[in-house]
Parts: C-alpha cells; structure tokens; sequence
C-alpha cells in the first residue's frame, strides 16, 4: 500500500489485473472482502494477493480456453486439416491430367512439370486424399451440427498417419504440417472425452472459410514455389498481414473468433520452430515470425477489443 492510500484504493489497485466487466459486476463486493483481511498494521496478506492474481489467470486465460474460442479452435484445426487434404486433391488432379496429356501427346514431353510420380503411385496419393478430404469434411460437418461422430472420426483421421509415420520415421512427426495433426488429434480426443461441442458461428460461412483457407494454402504452396527464394519472406508477411485484415473484418461482433485465430497461429509457430530446430538447424523460417507476429496482433486485438473481449468470449 502506498503512503497516504487508503485500504480500499489500495484493494481496488489490486483488482485491476481483473478484467472490466467482472469489476463493474463484482468489483465492490471483492473490495470489501479484502479490506477485511488486513491484518493490524494495514496490510494485505500475501495469500489474498496471491488469489486475485490467480483469479485474473482463471478469468482472462482458463476460463475462455473452455468457452466457445476452444471450440472454434477445433473447428480451425479441423477446417485446416481438410483445407490441406483438399489442396492435394486438387494438385493430385492437376498432376493426374499432366501425365494423361503427356501420354496422349504423339512425342512425350519431359518439361512439363509433375507433382507426383506416375503411375499407380500418383493414383494412389489422389485416391488417398479423396477420402481424407471426405472424412475431415465430415468432421466438420459433425461438429457444425453437435454430431457424436465427429470426435472419434477425428481421432481416427488425425491419429492413422500419426502411428504409420513414428513407425516409418519418427523424425517426420516434425514436420509442421504433422505438429499441427498432432494438435488436431488432441483436441479431437478432448472433444471426445467432454461431449459434441456448440461451435459459434453459422455454418454457412465455416464452408465460406473453407474454401478462403484452401485458396490461402494454394496461393502460398504455388507462390513460393514460383518465386525466387529471395522473395519468399516478402509473400509469407504479405499472406500473414491479409489473414489478419480479414479475420479483423470478420471478427466485428465476435471476439471469440480473434481469441482462436491467435492461439491457431501461436499453433502454426510452434510447429514450424519444431521443424526448424529439429531438422534445419538454421535461422527460423518465415513462416515462424509471421505465424507469431499473427498470433500477438490478435490475441492484443482480442485483449484491447470493448467491453474486455476474453471474459465475453467466456459467456457467449
């Protein structure tokens, strides 16, 4: 306590670290509890300094990790995963005419460029991305609608790979893409344990950021595989700076959707410092400190947004 403060100034300095809308609602009452526990010479025991801290945790970080931002997480990732299993479907086909229009061609041409290899091995990878991409697609389905099916469905399509890749290579579980199936998996086992989930927003427009995060993952894949190398960290901060313009446009009116945005890219950063660290052994990649610089502008933008965003999304 400052010299000259009273014990309730003094109490309600301390509550700040609450947020706005638990102090408007309770501030008073929490003030006059603590005001009578000072002890003789005035002063505050640690213990209760200690609760409110621990009460500004549970309120600001726990209490929306159970809300509907967890839910719209796994929605994310799950959204994700199908973006990245319809992506191969349709370089798959791409690659799939290639090889049918180099057969048809009476000389074959060898500088038409091949994603996968030929032959059944090409057949093979489509077939096998056409029904990942109709089981994630299901998936989301299911939990758009509450459906009982769409945890187990997911523990089964996220953890398949995930036991054929340790046996095949367990350094491959690395791999940014196979970090963030890990991360689907968990949350697929969480949402089994704890019952189907009530994921905000219509699912209309879920399909709408479907199709936006597939489109997001071509652009990406395609640009930096056309351009030179020295232009890469340019397009990924470009790519980074749109996603956060329109998850800022969409986001009016639901805070929920900034606070999930930010935890699924401080996600895609760990995954890509995992692959950098374990494999590269090299200054990060682009990806990383873009992947972060998204996650801080949201998560501060969530912080920052009226009436405190976090306990909103707590009660919506």
């Amino acid at each position: 306590m400052n010299i000259g403060e009273s014990v309730e100034d003094s109490c309600r300095r301390l509550i700040r670290v609450l947020p706005a809308d638990y102090r408007a609602a309770h501030g008073e009452d929490l003030v006059s509890t603590l005001a009578d526990t000072v002890d003789e010479r005035g002063v505050l025991p640690l213990r209760e300094r200690l609760a409110v801290l621990a009460l500004a945790v549970r309120l600001r970080v726990v209490t929306p990790v159970t809300g509907p931002a967890a839910a719209a997480l796994v929605a994310m990732l799950v959204l994700v995963q199908a973006g990245l299993a319809l992506l191969g479907v349709l370089m798959g086909t791409v690659s799939a005419l290639l090889y049918l229009g180099q057969a048809w061609l009476p000389v074959p041409r060898s500088d038409l460029p091949l994603a996968f290899d030929l032959g059944s091995e090409l057949a093979s990878q489509i077939g096998q991305d056409l029904v990942f991409a109709a089981g994630w697609l299901a998936v989301l389905y299911g939990l758009l609608h509450g459906r009982r099916f769409a945890a187990p469905v997911a523990v089964a399509l996220a953890g398949v790979p995930l036991v054929f890749q340790v046996i095949n290579n367990p350094y491959g579980l690395a791999w940014a893409s196979r970090v963030l199936t890990l991360c689907t998996l968990v949350a697929a086992l969480y949402v089994w344990r704890r019952g189907p989930l009530s994921v905000p927003g219509r699912p209309g427009r879920w399909l709408l950021a479907l199709l936006v995060s597939t489109a997001w993952l071509l652009a990406q894949a395609q640009l930096l595989a056309w351009l030179p190398l020295g232009f890469a960290a340019p397009v990924i901060w470009a790519l980074g700076a749109v996603a956060v313009v329109v998850v800022v446009l969409v986001a009016k009116g639901r805070p929920w959707l900034l606070l999930a945005g930010s935890w699924l890219a401080l996600l895609v950063a760990l995954s890509h410092g995992a692959t950098s660290l374990i494999f590269d052994f090299s200054p990060p990649v682009p990806q990383l400190s873009v992947a972060l610089a998204v996650a801080v502008v949201l998560a501060g933008l969530a912080w920052l947004s009226p009436a405190g965003a976090v306990r909103r999304v707590a009660r919506r």
